[in-house]
Protein backbone atom coordinates (compact mmCIF):
# COMPACT_ATOMS: atom_id res chain seq x y z
CA UNK A 1 0.00 0.00 0.00
CA UNK A 2 1.64 3.02 -1.08
CA UNK A 3 1.50 6.09 1.15
CA UNK A 4 -1.48 8.08 -0.94
CA UNK A 5 -3.99 5.61 -0.47
CA UNK A 6 -3.02 5.08 3.57
CA UNK A 7 -3.16 8.88 3.69
CA UNK A 8 -7.28 8.55 1.47
CA UNK A 9 -7.77 5.15 4.10
CA UNK A 10 -7.59 7.67 7.50
CA UNK A 11 -8.88 10.54 5.61
CA UNK A 12 -11.54 8.05 4.67
CA UNK A 13 -12.03 6.65 8.54
CA UNK A 14 -12.13 10.26 10.31
CA UNK A 15 -14.80 11.19 8.31
CA UNK A 16 -16.76 7.86 9.32
CA UNK A 17 -16.20 8.44 12.28
CA UNK A 18 -16.99 12.24 12.58
CA UNK A 19 -20.19 11.19 10.18
CA UNK A 20 -21.30 8.06 12.93
CA UNK A 21 -20.21 10.32 15.75
CA UNK A 22 -22.79 13.04 14.67
CA UNK A 23 -25.43 10.97 13.97
CA UNK A 24 -25.42 9.22 17.08
CA UNK A 25 -25.61 12.93 18.85
CA UNK A 26 -28.28 14.09 16.66
CA UNK A 27 -30.41 10.46 17.66
CA UNK A 28 -29.80 11.00 21.33
CA UNK A 29 -30.72 14.85 21.14
CA UNK A 30 -33.94 14.06 19.17
CA UNK A 31 -34.96 11.11 21.41
CA UNK A 32 -34.86 13.45 24.76
CA UNK A 33 -36.47 15.85 23.15
CA UNK A 34 -39.45 13.66 22.61
CA UNK A 35 -38.94 11.94 26.09
CA UNK A 36 -39.50 14.82 27.75
CA UNK A 37 -42.65 15.78 25.44
CA UNK A 38 -44.10 12.39 26.54
CA UNK A 39 -43.04 13.31 30.28
CA UNK A 40 -44.84 16.72 29.80
CA UNK A 41 -47.69 15.39 28.77
CA UNK A 42 -48.03 12.35 31.12
CA UNK A 43 -47.68 15.12 33.68
CA UNK A 44 -50.11 17.54 32.12
CA UNK A 45 -52.65 14.46 32.57
CA UNK A 46 -52.06 14.43 36.50
CA UNK A 47 -50.14 11.12 36.21
CA UNK A 48 -46.78 9.94 37.87
CA UNK A 49 -43.85 10.22 36.53
CA UNK A 50 -41.43 8.51 39.18
CA UNK A 51 -41.87 6.94 42.10
CA UNK A 52 -41.61 9.80 44.31
CA UNK A 53 -45.09 10.79 42.96
CA UNK A 54 -46.67 8.00 43.78
CA UNK A 55 -46.61 9.50 47.89
CA UNK A 56 -49.91 10.62 49.10
CA UNK A 57 -50.41 13.35 51.49
CA UNK A 58 -51.53 10.61 54.23
CA UNK A 59 -48.01 9.25 53.94
CA UNK A 60 -46.38 12.90 55.15
CA UNK A 61 -48.93 13.54 58.07
CA UNK A 62 -46.40 14.48 61.59
CA UNK A 63 -49.01 13.67 63.74
CA UNK A 64 -49.48 9.85 63.51
CA UNK A 65 -47.90 7.51 66.09
CA UNK A 66 -44.69 7.37 63.52
CA UNK A 67 -44.58 10.79 64.43
CA UNK A 68 -44.54 10.77 68.21
CA UNK A 69 -42.09 7.35 67.89
CA UNK A 70 -39.46 9.18 66.01
CA UNK A 71 -39.35 12.00 68.10
CA UNK A 72 -39.17 9.91 71.45
CA UNK A 73 -36.51 7.30 70.10
CA UNK A 74 -33.35 9.12 71.23
CA UNK A 75 -34.43 9.04 74.68
CA UNK A 76 -35.39 5.44 74.19
CA UNK A 77 -31.93 4.80 72.60
CA UNK A 78 -30.77 6.23 75.88
CA UNK A 79 -32.67 4.65 78.20
CA UNK A 80 -32.17 1.27 76.58
CA UNK A 81 -28.01 2.16 77.25
CA UNK A 82 -28.98 2.63 80.83
CA UNK A 83 -30.59 -0.49 81.31
CA UNK A 84 -27.86 -2.45 79.68
CA UNK A 85 -25.46 -0.66 81.96
CA UNK A 86 -27.25 -1.89 84.62
CA UNK A 87 -27.06 -5.78 84.53
CA UNK A 88 -25.33 -6.95 81.14
CA UNK A 89 -25.57 -10.44 81.28
CA UNK A 90 -25.76 -11.60 85.09
CA UNK A 91 -28.05 -13.82 86.07
CA UNK A 92 -29.65 -12.80 89.16
CA UNK A 93 -29.76 -8.78 89.61
CA UNK A 94 -26.67 -7.04 91.17
CA UNK A 95 -27.06 -5.41 94.57
CA UNK A 96 -28.67 -2.15 93.94
CA UNK A 97 -30.09 -2.88 90.75
CA UNK A 98 -33.77 -2.34 91.48
CA UNK A 99 -32.57 1.51 92.53
CA UNK A 100 -30.26 2.24 89.72
CA UNK A 101 -33.64 0.58 87.51
CA UNK A 102 -36.07 3.72 89.61
CA UNK A 103 -33.30 6.53 89.20
CA UNK A 104 -33.21 5.78 85.03
CA UNK A 105 -37.06 6.10 85.15
CA UNK A 106 -36.45 8.90 86.91
CA UNK A 107 -34.47 10.67 84.70
CA UNK A 108 -36.25 10.08 81.36
CA UNK A 109 -40.22 10.76 83.53
CA UNK A 110 -42.16 11.67 79.93
CA UNK A 111 -40.73 8.23 78.11
CA UNK A 112 -43.38 6.25 79.39
CA UNK A 113 -46.34 8.83 78.96
CA UNK A 114 -44.91 9.35 75.45
CA UNK A 115 -44.53 5.93 74.47
CA UNK A 116 -48.38 5.10 75.43
CA UNK A 117 -50.04 8.29 73.87
CA UNK A 118 -47.97 6.94 70.47
CA UNK A 119 -49.12 3.28 70.92
CA UNK A 120 -52.49 4.55 71.52
CA UNK A 121 -52.74 7.28 68.99
CA UNK A 122 -56.33 6.99 66.79
CA UNK A 123 -54.95 7.96 63.51
CA UNK A 124 -51.91 6.06 63.58
CA UNK A 125 -49.99 7.08 59.97
CA UNK A 126 -48.18 4.62 58.55
CA UNK A 127 -45.24 5.66 55.42
CA UNK A 128 -46.30 2.77 53.85
CA UNK A 129 -49.94 2.75 52.90
CA UNK A 130 -50.42 -1.58 53.40
CA UNK A 131 -54.14 -1.01 52.28
CA UNK A 132 -53.22 -0.38 48.63
CA UNK A 133 -52.83 -2.91 46.33
CA UNK A 134 -49.67 -4.68 45.75
CA UNK A 135 -48.96 -3.11 42.55
CA UNK A 136 -49.58 0.72 43.64
CA UNK A 137 -48.11 -0.69 47.65
CA UNK A 138 -44.52 -1.64 45.65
Amino acid sequence: MGRPTRKILVRSAIAVVLVVAAAVSWGLWSSTRRLEARLEAIRAAGDPTSIADFGSPELARPDGADALLEEVAPEVEAFCKELLNLAPKADPPPPGSLAALEAAFRAHPDLVPRLIEASSHPDDSHRFMYTNDTTRFT
